[in-house]
């Protein structure tokens, strides 16, 4: 078995971006540990990063799309294909555009798992407003939540 120790980040949602050490047998994370050498975290990790290993192989976690295929609640839902489901929010976008305008779809960012590693990585997607060629001239991505951490206290917000 050949095993690897990697430097990585976490990719976890915390503007630390903690190092970590991650154990890879034949392609696998096997064990991660706290990096020392890192500035911030020195070594350490949150409980949501400890056991990553298990959470990014668990035979529970996601690998495909799902669509609803019972009412909305009832959590049914059956696999589709990347194209099918690509297509199937480009019809929905597209429907909600032509009865609300540009501006209705609105990108929601900073949340879920995005620390520094990830934060950005939709906002290709949503560039920043250009007057009327996008149908929008005042909203910026994030900002809703820029503007909710500032209220909140955050630092740097």
């Amino acid at each position: 078995m050949s095993r690897t120790l990697v430097k990585s980040v976490c990719p976890y949602d915390c503007p630390d971006t903690c190092g970590i050490l991650a154990t890879v047998e034949n392609g696998r994370v096997v064990s991660v540990s706290g990096d020392p050498d890192h500035p911030y975290s020195k070594g350490t990790l949150c409980v949501k990063m400890a056991n990553y290993e298990k959470t990014v192989h668990s035979p529970d976690r996601l690998t495909v799309p799902l669509a609803r295929s019972g009412p909305k609640g009832s959590g049914t839902f059956h696999p589709v294909s990347w194209d099918e489901a690509i297509a199937r929010i480009c019809d929905q976008w597209r429907t909600i555009i032509a009865a609300y305008g540009a501006e209705a779809i609105l990108p929601y960012s900073y949340a879920g798992t995005m620390g520094l590693v990830q934060r950005n990585s939709g906002h290709p997607f949503f560039p920043p407003p250009r007057g009327e060629q996008t149908g929008t001239d005042h909203l910026l991505p994030g900002q809703r939540c820029r503007m909710a951490g500032g209220h909140g206290g955050y630092p740097g917000h």
